[in-house]
């Protein structure tokens, strides 16, 4: 049988030892009591660290900040280590992309719901310089029609042009420093920005090409329409916008400022949702500031471009006000009986 020194190699087998850093968690360990007898020593070194015993061993030893050649380098291994984060990349680049082609469908989609004489109409633009260039992307300030008197009868651009008079609230001949005459026999200040001749032709010329959201009845442009109806296409009258719109324009409880005597509320005194009775043409509510020989009355709001006579017209139930008889008609019906020669 052979003994124990045959059975062992008569070299040492070659490995390598490496040494980790301490983790995080090893400090709230229970000490050993090698760490105990480390502390003793560098305590009684009189505050210099004694030097640490390095146990021989007939075998090399690395520490990890110097790793052997045959080791992984650690820099290298650095590059990747957020893969993730492309992944996030692409996740916000895909949800913008998407984001964009919502947007893009979504705004096809609006434009494809108007009919064709809709679309064409409002195509049109019904503004006077400065507002006819870039319509919808303008701001209004005071200052376009509160100011000093303008002379042009069609621009709120100061005497002079813009380095003549100075704009702003210097003084004017008219009521609340406008730029023009408002009131229930004029609307000089509202044709400074709107084209008279969309609204109120100085000859019977349908202007179909510019045109506005209340249209379009057999491809009319519906202004137009009702001031051919009511002043029998006398260049002289004017179709008066406080019938239908609110006389203050600085703000509405309605689309378009329209006024809708079905639904009169705490802007005159009601309580709300009440009905102004009105029987015949020459009669009108009048109610500072917003009601100013109001005329019209809305039984359901139509979007731009689809407006009918059926739109309009009495209510003829719930809460009603007023000294007059009330003409519960609806549509033409109701036109003919009270929008005829309006004060």
């Amino acid at each position: 049988m052979p003994s124990d020194g045959d059975k062992r190699p008569s070299e040492r087998p070659e490995y390598n030892v490496y040494r980790s850093r301490r983790g995080f968690f090893s400090r709230f360990r229970k000490p050993t009591l090698d760490s105990l007898k480390q502390k003793e020593r560098s305590r009684s070194g009189a505050g210099q660290r004694a030097p640490r015993e390095q146990p021989e061993v007939p075998y090399p030893v690395y520490r990890q900040t110097a790793p052997p050649d045959d080791r992984p380098d650690p820099r290298k291994r650095s590059r990747r280590r957020r893969p993730w984060l492309k992944w996030i990349l692409f996740a916000v680049i895909g949800w913008f992309a998407l984001s964009v082609a919502a947007f893009a469908v979504s705004a096809q989609i609006q434009s494809m719901k108007l009919d064709g004489d809709a679309k064409t109409a409002l195509d049109g633009n019904p503004w006077l310089l400065p507002w006819s260039n870039a319509v919808g992307t303008q701001t209004m300030y005071c200052s376009d029609c509160h100011g000093s008197d303008v002379v042009s009868p069609a621009s709120v651009i100061p005497n002079g042009g813009e380095n003549g008079e100075p704009w702003g609230p210097h003084g004017s001949n008219n009521n609340f420093i406008l730029k023009g005459a408002w009131n229930n026999n004029s609307a000089t200040l509202c044709f400074k920005c709107h084209d008279r001749n969309v609204y109120s032709p100085v000859n019977d010329t349908r202007k179909d090409d510019r045109t506005t959201g209340f249209c379009c009845r057999s491809g009319d442009q519906l202004h137009w329409y009702h001031w051919n109806k009511i002043t029998g296409s006398s260049p002289a009258q004017l179709l008066k916008c406080n019938w239908c719109h609110a006389a203050v324009p600085h703000g509405w409880k309605n689309k378009a400022l329209l006024v809708n005597l079905n639904d009169v509320g705490p802007e005159a005194g009601q309580a709300g949702n009440a009905e102004w009775r009105m029987g015949a043409g020459a009669q009108a509510y009048n109610q500072e500031p917003y009601y100013l020989n109001a005329k019209l009355k809305v039984l359901t709001f139509a979007a731009s471009g689809s407006w009918t006579d059926a739109n309009c017209g009495s209510r003829g139930s719930g809460t009603v006000f007023g000294p007059n008889t009330n003409n519960a008609n609806t549509g033409k019906d109701w036109m003919k009986d009270v929008c005829s020669n309006p004060p």
